[in-house]
Order: C-alpha cells, then structure tokens, then sequence
C-alpha cells in the first residue's frame, strides 16, 4: 500500500493505492475419500467498505433544544449502527448525511462535531467524511464562515479523492451556499482527478442527491461521470430514503436512508427506516447491501434486497401527497349550536395496484357521522363515493376539529406495504340570520373588531383571480412584520396576497401589502407617515396587471404582476396571517369594514368610505356591529362567516 499526492492546478490531490491480490486457482480439497470432487472456492480480489446517511435527526428537536452547556450524547440508535458496523469489519467507512444538527451556536456546533467524531472513532476501521448541508450552517439556514473553518480543522477537506484496490473514492461537496448544487472548481477538479487515475471503478459519494432535484444541478458531474465510461456508482442520503434510480449511461445512482431516526415522510413504507449500506466492490461488480439497525418486533427491519426503485418510491410520495380522497359538501353549524348536513366522500385509486382502504371519522364537538365507518377494496383505477350525514354536538364560535380520515395500503414491487393516510376536515359553516348580518346604522352604535396579539378570525372566502382587499385598521406601533388581513403563507407555496405592517431599512413599521402570483412575488410599501392613534384605511388591488397598495385613498406604491391568481395558499386571516400548522404574524389592535371584492374597485385616488357596502362584486365583508351575531358574521351574500381564534371581541368605535 502506498500514498501517492497528485499535484492539480487546484491543489494536491491524495490518492491511497492498494495493490489488489490476484485470483488464484481454486485447489482440490484433502480428505477421506469421496466420489464428489470438492474445489476450494476462488480467492476473490476486491475489499468491502460501509456507507452511511445521515447521523442526525436533522429538522428534528432532539439535539437542538439542550442547553447549550450540555454536553451532547450520542442517541442510543447511532451507537447501535455502529456497532453493527464494527461487526462487519469493512476495509473503511464512508459518511454522507449530516455529522452535526446546526445549532444556535459556534461553541455547541464544536460539542457535537466532537461527539460525532469520537463515535466514529470507535469503529476499527477508517472512515471519511462527506459535508452536509448543515456542516455550514447556522440553525437560521445562514452560511457560516466559522462553521466552515471548523469544519476543515475538524473533518477535512470538502472535496478529495484516493484510490484504494482498484477504485477510485470520490467525496463531492453539494452544498454551495451561491449555486446550491456542486461548483465549477469542483467539476474541474473532477474531471482532472479523473485523468490522473488508473483506477477500474468509480465510487462517488455526495450529501444531496441532485439528480433526483429539479433543476440541471447535477448535469455537469454526470457528463463527467458518463464520459469517462468507467462503472460507476453514486451515494447520498439527503432524501433520508433507500433508493435506486438505476443505470444511467456507465453511472449508477442509489440514495442511502437515515442511519438515525425516520424520514419525515407521511408515508410508513420500511425504506424510511435505519439502516447502513454495506457495498461489495469485486472488479468492475458494485454491489450495495441493506443492513437494518433498529429492528423490532413492529418495525422488522429492512431486507437485504430491499432497495426500492426511484420509480417506485416517486409513487408512493405521490400518493403520499394526497389527491386521491376529497370530502364535499357542506354542513351547517345552526344557531342553537348543533350541526346538520351531508357531505360527499370520494376515493380513486390512481394506481395500476389494488388498494386496501379504511374511512374513519372523528368530532370534536360529539357531534355523530352515518356512516361512521367504511372499509374495502378499490381496484386499479376505480372511483367511489358515498353521502356521509352529520348531526348533533355543541358548536362554539371556534372551527370544531371534525374530520375525515382515509387510509390506504399500497403494496410496493418487493412485497413491503406503505400505509398512507389523508385526513381531510369536514366543510362547516356557522349559519347567521340575515337581521344580524347587517352593519349597524348608527354611528353611536358601530363596534369593530378588538385582537390582542394571540387572537384572529379565520374565514373561508377565497381571493378572486383578480380583486381588492381592503380595511380600516388602528394598532399600536408593531416592533416586527405583522399581518392585518391575509391568504398568503409566506413559509409556503400558493399564490395569495395581504396587507401588512413591515419594518423599513430604517426599522420603522409602515403599512405594506404582499402578493403572489405563480413564481413572482411582489412587496408594495408605503413611505407615508402614519399616525398609529388614529384610524387609517389600505386598500390592496390588483387588475390581472398590476397591483396597487392604497393608504387613505391614495395610491402609494404602483408594480407590474401579470396574471391572475390561481389557489390561494390558506384562508382569510384576519389579525394573523396564515402559517403552515398554526397562525402566524398576529396582529394586536383593531380592525373594521374588512371588504373582500372582485376586480379592482380602485384606479385613481378616492375618499374611503367610513362604512362599506356589499354589491354584486362583494366577496365578504365584515362589519363586526350586531352585538347578538358572531363576530365574524359576513354581510354578503357568500355568507362567508368566519370563525374565531383565541379571543377576539368587540370595541366601540368611532367613526373616523
């Protein structure tokens, strides 16, 4: 075995070479006589080594939430997968799944690398790291120069090669904080490292798998790759599943699943459970070999040959994703309290496999389903539905947590059943007599709607493709970005729009509108001074071509945002905006005359009207006056009532 450095024009490249023995023939085996002739089996040149994912559970809150003074252990699962692996007694390991969790601070971030290293350090075998995403980055997602320096003095290079036998082991950095993907620099190197190797086989190991990303992030390393016409084969795990998408050209690609923890995935198929990858390299022969490390007796554990094809792991996140179930209908929330109403259930199987299905229902306000369960099969292809009643319970003014829950089983090409579910909220609304729906007449008389930082309203009225929302608003001075009436999850995908108070260059909240059509996103401000004691009205418009941001009647801020919208991201918030789990950005003061329209009500400046009315082109509005309605009763005919969040009420109000 030797050391060899090879100088490129990016620096020295190490490259470890061992000699492979050579195949020697298979002798007769000595022994009492017997009629069978014996051969001793071939001696086979080549070496085995272990590949693992990822060593954290990245995204979960087990090692970000200790304290910063303690002293991170390493989780009883990872010092069981590596006990496996010095079992296995591999030639050297490889890693490619992240080594630290990113956390809040450089000193912790050190802690953890430390532990990280002294496990592995235990393994009686060498083993080389791969950086992932969060090598670098702080728990915001920031890149870190010091995390990066850290890393180098404490793991090494981010990018290197050796051979060993008659491979040629490739660590490749995927995490470019400017590109996202793998550099030019790195590309280059590549290809040079690859001219400058007599080796046989290829063996690339990387943190993300880009192939598998949108995009053409991975089209130059497998250009490299392909054109080189060695065999090949890539690893990575930061789809945190066992996959195999096969051959490409002299390239094969898999994708390793976590050696801790589960993937975050819905879906409970067995390629999201622990394992390490154990590969054989015999020749030009790369041979990737499951080895499960947390069995029990509901969770067996991975097989052998359990790697799943990309095609099929695609499809079962499809189905994951949801779209194959659909409840509609609507049922009404009477006013003594009660529910009433039917709705739809439907399934489709848009699969070529049969699937096992079970529909259940759950109340949150004892209300009773007919039926309350159905079970059965549906063949490839098929559609069902059936009306589902639902009566009775207590309803408050708060959204009951009512739902439908289906769950399929989906019997994968290895024999391994992904059990998927959908659980699906039954449609409600608050039914509100017309007398209490109406503004108040009297100007003594008007309230409008009181939050506290902690409260909202949550309708069910959706954006027009084109449309005007507007409101008369009053708060105290806001000290971050708060939403004031929105449908647009900012954290999220979807097209949606609100109205806001941002935070300036200079850190002074003004009123703000955002909306989102498709891909592009638009951020109206206004540099209007803004009296924070008095009552002031915005308007938001957008025409199909543009949006414009209103503030008392005067247009303030004017862009270009061709299209219409298409489904919104979440629904009407008012004194919240919509957030992936729960609502996000409260607003604490007050709001009134919150009118949602079609088309753009506003061209040039206007005088706003201290209370507004519905028409043809009304959406919803909300006045918040008749003291004996909800307080999210909608004057228009949509009926578009919403429910309440926390503690919202009513405050008398003057007219401005």
């Amino acid at each position: 075995m030797r050391l060899l450095t090879r100088m490129t024009r990016f620096g020295s490249v190490a490259l470890l070479m061992c000699s492979p023995s050579a195949a020697s023939a298979a002798p007769d085996l000595s022994g009492t006589p017997s009629s069978v002739q014996l051969t001793a089996p071939e001696t086979e040149p080549g070496f085995d080594l272990v590949v693992l994912g990822e060593l954290v559970e990245t995204g979960q809150p087990a090692r970000p939430r200790l304290p910063d003074r303690a002293i991170p252990a390493v989780p009883k699962e990872l010092t069981r997968a590596l006990d496996a692996v010095t079992a296995l007694r591999p030639s050297f390991v490889m890693t490619t799944g992240n080594l630290i969790s990113a956390p809040r601070s450089v000193e912790r971030w050190g802690q953890e690398a430390d532990a990280t290293i002294g496990a592995l350090g235990e393994l009686g075998a060498p083993w080389y790291p791969v950086p992932g995403v969060s090598s670098f980055v702080d728990a915001a997602g920031n890149t870190d120069p010091d995390r990066a320096t850290m890393y180098a003095e404490r793991f090494g290079p981010r990018w290197y090669a050796f051979e060993y036998h008659s491979a040629l082991v490739v660590a490749l950095d995927t995490n470019d904080p400017h590109t996202g993907a793998v550099t030019g620099e790195q590309i280059a190197w590549l290809g040079e490292t690859l001219a400058n190797s007599d080796a046989t086989t290829l063996l690339i190991f990387t943190h993300r798998d880009l192939w598998n990303e949108p995009g053409d992030a991975w089209d130059r390393v497998h250009a490299t790759l392909a054109g080189d016409r060695r065999p090949a084969a890539v690893f990575a795990s930061s789809s945190r599943c066992y996959r195999s998408d096969g051959r490409r050209d002299s390239v094969s690609y898999y994708t390793l699943g976590p050696v801790v923890g589960r993937s975050s995935e819905p879906q409970s198929a067995s390629y999201s459970w622990p394992h390490v990858t154990m590969v054989r390299v015999r020749g030009g022969e790369v041979t990737p070999v499951i080895i499960p490390t947390s069995p029990s007796a509901d969770r067996p554990g991975v097989r052998a040959h359990d790697w799943q094809s990309g095609e099929e792991v695609d499809r079962v996140r499809a189905l994951a994703s949801g779209g194959w179930a659909s409840v509609a209908g609507l049922v009404g929330a009477t006013p003594n309290g009660s529910l009433d109403g039917t709705v739809v259930v439907r399934l489709t199987n848009p699969t070529d496999r049969r699937l096992p299905y079970s529909v259940s229902t759950a109340t949150s306000v004892g209300a009773s389903f007919s039926p309350d369960r159905v079970d059965g099969t549906l063949e490839p292809g098929e559609s069902l539905e059936w009306n589902m009643s639902v009566l009775g319970g207590t309803v408050g003014r708060e959204r009951p947590g009512d739902h439908v829950r289906v769950g399929v089983n989906y019997t994968m090409e290895n024999g391994e059943v992904a059990r998927l579910a959908q659980q699906m909220p039954i449609p409600m609304r608050l039914q509100v007599p017309d007398r209490l729906r109406a503004r108040e007449t009297d100007p003594g008389l008007a309230t409008a709607l009181e939050l506290n930082g902690r409260s909202a309203l949550e309708s069910d009225a959706q954006l027009p493709e084109t449309f005007t929302l507007e409101c008369w608003v009053r708060g105290e001075t806001p000290r971050e970005r708060t939403a004031l009436c929105s449908t647009l999850d900012l954290e999220g995908a979807g097209d949606g729009a609100g109205l806001y108070w941002m935070i300036d260059g200079e850190g002074n909240p003004m009123p703000a509108a955002i909306i989102r059509v498709g891909q592009m996103q638009a951020v109206l401000r206004s540099s209007e001074p803004w009296a924070w004691d008095r009552w002031g009205h915005l308007a938001l418009t957008h025409d199909g071509e543009q949006a414009t941001l209103f503030v008392n009647g005067k247009p303030v801020d004017t862009q270009a945002l061709r299209g219409g919208l298409a489904s919104t991201s979440g629904p009407l918030m008012l004194g919240a905006g919509p957030g992936e789990n729960h609502p996000a950005m409260w607003f604490r003061g007050e709001l009134d005359e919150i009118r949602l329209s079609r088309g753009a009500r506003y061209a040039e400046p206007f005088t706003p009207a201290a209370a507004l009315d519905a028409d043809s082109s009304t959406v919803a509005l909300y006045h918040f006056d008749a003291p004996d309605a909800p307080l999210g009763a909608d004057a228009s005919a949509s009926e578009s009532h919403a429910w309440e969040i926390g503690s919202p009420r009513r405050a008398s109000r003057s007219v401005p």
